[in-house]
């Protein structure tokens, strides 16, 4: 059994995604009555920004995590502020460049990208610029949940995760009923993550200033070097993983329709947020991958089989639950009408879920042995088939193609993940094949159920 200390964490680390979730299955269906599926599907796309400008940190905020927790667990903590200082710097630069270049070029998207016959190309223009308020917030977050994740502190940035995912929520209903418009709306997403990036600030506040008090020393070169190398290779990674998942949103919404992009992200948007149990495991084990995999092996290969359980059998039954009840569930929440635009994205995206999930372990694992260049170049290669193949399943299947490009790419992606990770780390050689092949046994029964209802 997965020790008491990991468990507590666990928890709360679902507490912080899970919590979120609940709102959102309550929320969306009064969004969808009250502001129309063309304006919700625009809500959709600033969901998926807010949850993009992650990306944007370019793999510090992870890098650094793992910097962290590799100095403490080596009793290098002397090392630790400046190295942070250092980080922080680089990512509140980044955050600059990018909102500067994005609110450039806001107008020229909308333009030729987003057509709307409820708001003017002026007014979705503002909205968006303001949205992107929200990337520099985040980089700078980022850095503060780097401090409390490599400390070993999950548990306060699960706290702020859920206050900060039900503002997400709730502040747009709020707005909405308050007649603030969609730029209401919009600012009400803004000021959610202002909220979390203070509370962040105020619980990382006192580890820091230990940091500060013991860290007299310049941090080795070889140090910032190797921060650099891995957020090199992390943001790789860190910014293709949400354009592979997020810009079919956009894309859909260019060659089909806004109101389709409704259809679509709805049910992804639930199924992914099911992904909560991953997230919060791994973000729990990633520290712990990068503080015990050279020192202690035998530790690793118990963290990767717990892991690896847990997650298979978890996210297998959740695919199971949505291809069989999936249709049932949709009509009761959002309506029949818009479960039938939506059942088979979701039947698709349910086989989808099972492979992501599954690959959680492997990219984390890679990751924190130091080889976030080989999670990275996996990205690299799929990405151009796997647009390829999008544009040419919207045309044949419409949106439900949508579903099945991104369930192809995800599924390959686990797969390759474990290989390699066989390769980069044998000693758990035995072990990621029995994982490939738990995953090839779950999707073959996924997709023999779906050949009987289609």
């Amino acid at each position: 059994m997965i020790e008491r200390k990991i468990k507590q964490k666990l928890a709360l680390s679902i507490f912080g995604y899970g919590v979120p979730l609940l709102i959102g299955l309550v929320t969306i269906p009064l969004l969808i009555d009250a502001m129309g599926v063309e304006l919700f599907g625009l809500l959709t796309l600033g969901w998926a920004l807010v949850g993009f400008a992650g990306v944007f940190d370019f793999g510090l905020g992870r890098a650094l995590t793992k910097e962290i927790s590799a100095c403490i667990s080596q009793q290098r903590a002397v090392e630790i502020w400046v190295l942070f200082r250092y980080a922080f710097r680089l990512m509140l630069l980044v955050a600059l460049v990018i909102f500067c270049l994005f609110e450039g070029f806001m107008p020229w998207v909308v333009a030729h990208f987003l057509t709307l016959s409820t708001l003017t190309p002026t007014e979705t223009t503002v909205a968006l610029q303001f949205l992107l308020l929200v990337i520099p917030i985040i980089i700078v977050s980022s850095a503060f949940v780097a401090v409390l994740e490599g400390s070993g502190q999950i548990e306060k940035a699960s706290v702020i995760r859920a206050i900060v995912g039900v503002l997400i929520f709730l502040g747009p209903v709020v707005a909405w009923q308050m007649h603030f418009g969609f730029l209401g709306v919009v600012l009400s997403l803004v000021l959610a993550r202002v909220i979390g990036m203070i509370g962040y600030l105020l619980v990382s506040y006192q580890q820091l200033a230990l940091w500060r008090s013991i860290g007299n020393i310049i941090a080795p070169t070889a140090t910032k070097k190797h921060l650099l190398r891995s957020g090199g290779w992390m943001s790789v990674s860190t910014i293709l993983a949400p354009i592979l998942t997020t810009l079919d949103r956009f894309i859909i919404g260019a060659m089909l329709s806004v109101t389709m992009v409704a259809y679509y992200a709805t049910p992804v948007d639930v199924l992914m947020k099911l992904q909560v149990f991953s997230t919060a495991l791994m973000g729990v084990v990633f520290p712990a991958f990068a503080a015990t995999y050279l020192l202690n092996v035998s530790r690793t290969v118990e963290l990767f089989n717990k892991s690896a359980l847990l997650i298979g059998l978890g996210s297998f039954a959740v695919a199971c639950v949505s291809v069989i009840a999936g249709a049932w569930a949709l009509t009761l929440w959002v309506g029949a009408a818009f479960a039938e635009q939506s059942k088979w994205v979701l039947y698709w995206t349910a086989l989808g879920f099972f492979a992501n999930a599954i690959s959680y372990v492997p990219f984390s694992l890679l990751q924190a042995i130091g080889r976030a260049d080989i999670t990275a170049k996996v990205n690299l290669i799929e990405m151009p088939f796997y647009f390829l193949f999008l544009f040419w399943a919207l045309q044949t299947w419409d949106v439900v193609g949508a579903a099945i490009a991104s369930t192809l790419r995800l599924s390959l992606n686990g797969f390759m993940l474990l290989h390699l990770t066989a390769h980069y780390y044998p000693q758990l050689r035995k072990q990621s094949l029995r994982v490939s092949s738990g995953l090839l046994l779950g999707l073959l029964l996924l997709l023999a159920y779906l050949s009987r209802m289609s």
